[in-house]
């Protein structure tokens, strides 16, 4: 099955598109807080934000019912407040206070709750997975009819484990879902340089196990896909996987730096799915075309004023003379004949540095030569704006 998008118009009621709003900002907040936690050094160990990732908890958290259970990596903050833990007692653990989930002694990565059904929080890759056939194992044998949310992250889907993990959950119709968490990062090695696979749920073919690849930043495209995994598992189908196509904004962890990676690949991912017109390329040329006849100003002003240093300074020339001279030498003309030269020049350096950016293909090296490639030719595109300025404005006598 290809990824799945839900309907332009999707039936929900906006209470529920409100609700869905409402936690994936929830996740968001507390792990910005988090983060700002952690630089100031109240928050210890390993810290993995959720940033980018929201939607995937909190639609798969709308397909699941009570009793349902989940397990995932050391990145688990967002899935625990999603599944329905106190924010209060997460944030606790994480500061390392007998409040928290853990008692303090469990961190970021190791936390816990019988009651919302959440368990782990792991920090060993792909050491869930297995947990998660466990836990389903056990479903299974008591015929509750429940079933397990197994997270794990692109990384960990190379593991050997997963895959005998796959096997025996295929061979015991185990009622458990496998969510690849596909962030396009494992740690700082892309998914493109650690697999020649053209996706990762479609390795779960091989052991008989069903699954789809999904936009994981459509958190009702995230919730179709669950409710139809959901109801594959409790049919007593066995196991489904799903690949969560998603991203996540920050490192790997806070120490992390992420420089394996551009800021421009972060932005056009902030935005991707909205008019890349609107939220890119209009704002920066309206941007420069207002600041350049500012900058204009300033360098006219400063030219002016070094000039009167050095007059004055070193030539023995008064400020009173300088002035004049000014006066003599130059018209007002000059000035607006510059100014008005300012906004068209503008527009064709932000018409090309929008133009040749959106041509980055995700690596330095491309967007170093395409940014090259802006310098040259706006430079060339202004030294022929400016002959054809000064063809007009000869034959109008300016």
């Amino acid at each position: 099955m290809s990824a799945k998008k839900a309907d332009a118009k999707p039936n929900v009621s906006a209470e529920e598109l409100m609700g869905h709003y409402r936690e994936m900002l929830l996740i968001r907040r507390f792990e910005e807080k988090a983060g700002q936690l952690y630089g100031m050094g109240l928050i210890g160990g390993f810290c993995h934000l959720y940033i980018g990732q929201e939607a995937v908890v909190v639609g798969l958290e709308a397909a699941a019912e009570e009793g349902d259970k989940r397990v995932t990596s050391y990145r688990d903050h967002g899935h625990m407040l999603a599944c329905g833990m106190d924010p209060k007692g997460v944030m606790a653990e994480l500061t390392g206070r007998t409040g928290g989930y853990s008692k303090g002694k469990g961190g970021s990565m190791h936390m816990f709750s019988k009651e919302k059904h959440f368990y782990g929080g792991h920090g060993i890759v792909a050491a869930q997975v297995p947990l998660g056939a466990g836990l389903a194992f056990a479903d299974k044998y008591l015929g509750n009819g429940r079933v397990t949310f197994a997270y794990f992250g692109d990384g960990a889907a190379n593991q050997g484990q997963v895959y005998e993990t796959y096997n025996m959950a295929e061979l015991w119709d185990l009622p458990v879902v496998f969510v690849i968490e596909n962030n396009q990062y494992a740690m700082g090695m892309s998914v493109k340089r650690s697999t020649k696979s053209p996706s990762l749920w479609e390795r779960g073919a091989a052991y008989g196990i069903p699954g789809e690849e999904v936009d994981g930043m459509d958190v009702l495209a995230v919730k179709a896909a669950g409710e139809r995994a959901v109801a594959h598992c409790r049919s007593g189908k066995g196991p489904y996987i799903l690949e969560m196509k998603t991203y996540r904004y920050r490192g790997h962890s806070m120490s992390d730096p992420a420089k394996y990676r551009t800021r421009e690949e972060v932005d056009a991912m902030r935005v991707m799915g909205l008019n890349p017109n609107q939220m890119l390329v209009i704002p920066r040329i309206l941007g420069l075309v207002i600041a350049l006849p500012m900058l204009t100003i300033f360098a006219d002003i400063a030219g002016l004023a070094g000039g009167a240093l050095i007059a004055v300074g070193s030539m023995g020339i008064s400020p009173l003379q300088f002035v004049e001279r000014v006066a003599y030498s130059t018209d007002l003309t000059d000035f607006y004949v510059g100014l008005s030269k300012a906004p068209i020049f503008a527009l064709l350096i932000a018409m090309i540095g929008t133009l040749r950016g959106m041509q980055v293909k995700f690596s330095a090296e491309e967007l170093g030569l395409k940014t090259t490639m802006a310098v040259v030719q706006s430079i060339f595109l202004i030294i022929a704006a400016d002959a054809v300025f000064a063809t007009l404005f000869t034959r109008l006598g300016i």
